[in-house]
C-alpha cells in the first residue's frame, strides 16, 4: 500500500483479502512470464532454437524477479500457516498460468516432430518434464539463497533435455 501510496483499506477495494492479493501477485509476475516465453520463442527460426530460448528467458525471469520468489516462497508458508490457504487454491490460481506455458513449448515440440527433429513422444509431457527441470534449478536456487545466476543452467538444462528429445540417426 505503501509504495504505490494508498491506504490499506483502500487495497481492498480491489482485493478480497490478503490472501487475493498475494495470489493476483504471483498470477501477474506469471503472466508476465507466459507473455515473455510466447514473444522470444515466436521470433526464432527452428524448434531446437525455440526451446533453448525458452529455457533462457524462464532462468532469465527467474533471475530478474528472484527477490519476488524469495517472498512469494516465504510469504506462501506464512499465509497457508495463518489464513488457511490451501493447496487447492494456489493450484487454482497458478496452474493455468504453468498450463499455457506447457502449451507454447509443446507446440515448438510438435513443431519439431512434424519435421523429424524430435522423437515421437507425447508433447504436452515432453514441455512439462522440461518445465519441471527448470523450475528445479528455480527450487534449488530460492532454498540455497545464494546468490549464484540462472542462467549458466541454461546450457546444461537444453543439452538434457534435447539430447533425450532428438531423433537418433
Amino acid at each position: 500500500a505503501q509504495t504505490v501510496s494508498i491506504s490499506k483499506a483502500a487495497l481492498y477495494l480491489y482485493f478480497e483479502n490478503k490472501i487475493d492479493l498475494f495470489l493476483s501477485m504471483v498470477e501477474r509476475k506469471l503472466s508476465q512470464l507466459v507473455e515473455a516465453l510466447e514473444t522470444a520463442m515466436s521470433g526464432c527460426d527452428n524448434e531446437i532454437n525455440a526451446i533453448k530460448r525458452a529455457i533462457e528467458v524462464e532462468l532469465e525471469f527467474f533471475n530478474e524477479n528472484m527477490e519476488f520468489f524469495l517472498v512469494f516462497q516465504r510469504q506462501r508458508g506464512e499465509i497457508q500457516l495463518h489464513a488457511k490457504l490451501s493447496d487447492d487454491e494456489i493450484k487454482d490460481r497458478v496452474l493455468p498460468f504453468i498450463n499455457s506455458k506447457v502449451g507454447i513449448i509443446s507446440k515448438y515440440i510438435k513443431q519439431g516432430q512434424k519435421n523429424g527433429t524430435f522423437q515421437t513422444v507425447n508433447p504436452t509431457e515432453a514441455a512439462f518434464m522440461l518445465t519441471a527441470l527448470i523450475h528445479t534449478c528455480v527450487f534449488m536456487r530460492v532454498m540455497s539463497q545464494q546468490d549464484n545466476n540462472l542462467l549458466g543452467k541454461a546450457d546444461i538444462i537444453g543439452k538434457i533435455f534435447l539430447n533425450g528429445l532428438l531423433v537418433r540417426e
